[in-house]
């Protein structure tokens, strides 16, 4: 499409462009956030990784033969990634607001009960391949030691029975599988493994998604429909499925 873009009129020319330079700034903001959480979740330091990044020093000093391949190989590099003061600062920038918001997050957790409330998320070290938390939604009716959990991860994709939060929330984002929901004992939660927990209203959104489910009655927008039937998105929640069995065989009994 974009070969064919001399043959448009100058009006189309200037849309196509502009569609063209939004996608690439989405583009790097999705490749920004990839970073950070990758950086996170490993643990190494972020300033160092950012120098790195937008300042490639080593990648260069191995680049030490200075024929014309290695040339354009490094402009290619530095053009693809926007090695350039402005990502740097972009970078820095977004580092700032997660930082924010994880001390929000932290604030608020310091806040609550020694005790699994509604809508805390945990983290179990059974079943743990995909990364899933559990998010608690209420006691069971005959027994408030049994609490009612679904699982959450961070891909974007949802079908019916799913609930997407989005980044702008503290837990966000993340997609709630509400379909693959678990009975856990109070005792099977440990405390120090609470990592966050769902705003009030997120917490309404996957009480109403699960009462849906229960009762027969989804709700759903024509892409969920549509996401159902995704080959990608039916072997996810089969992994899904998966970890929440082997969960399930680990903990205490379920009830009847």
């Amino acid at each position: 499409k974009i070969g064919r873009s001399r043959r448009l009129q100058p009006g189309q020319k200037r849309i196509q462009h502009n569609r063209l330079e939004q996608a690439l700034l989405a583009a790097q903001q999705e490749f920004l956030k990839f970073v950070y959480v990758t950086v996170k979740k490993a643990g190494t330091n972020l300033t160092t990784v950012c120098q790195d990044l937008f300042f490639p020093q080593p990648y260069l000093a191995i680049r030490r033969d200075n024929s014309k391949k290695d040339v354009a190989d490094e402009n290619f590099f530095k053009q693809l990634f926007s090695f350039t003061e402005n990502r740097s600062n972009d970078f820095q920038a977004l580092h700032l607001k997660m930082a924010t918001k994880e001390k929000n997050l932290a604030d608020k957790l310091s806040e609550l009960p020694n005790s699994p409330q509604d809508g805390d998320i945990f983290r179990f070290k059974q079943g743990s391949e995909l990364g899933l938390e559990w998010v608690v939604l209420f006691a069971h009716h005959k027994d408030d030691a049994l609490l009612l959990t679904v699982p959450a991860d961070d891909k974007p994709i949802a079908g019916s029975t799913d609930i997407t939060i989005s980044e702008e929330a503290l837990c966000g984002p993340i997609t709630l599988r509400c379909s693959q929901s678990l009975w856990i004992h109070k005792t099977d939660f440990q405390m120090s493994s609470r990592v966050g927990l769902l705003e009030n209203w997120h917490w309404l959104r996957a009480l109403n998604k699960t009462e849906q489910i229960f009762d027969g009655n989804l709700q759903s927008t024509t892409v969920q429909k549509e996401n159902d039937a995704d080959p990608e998105y039916e072997e996810w929640i089969d992994l899904v499925s998966q970890e929440q069995e082997v969960l399930r065989q680990a903990l205490h009994e379920q009830p009847t």
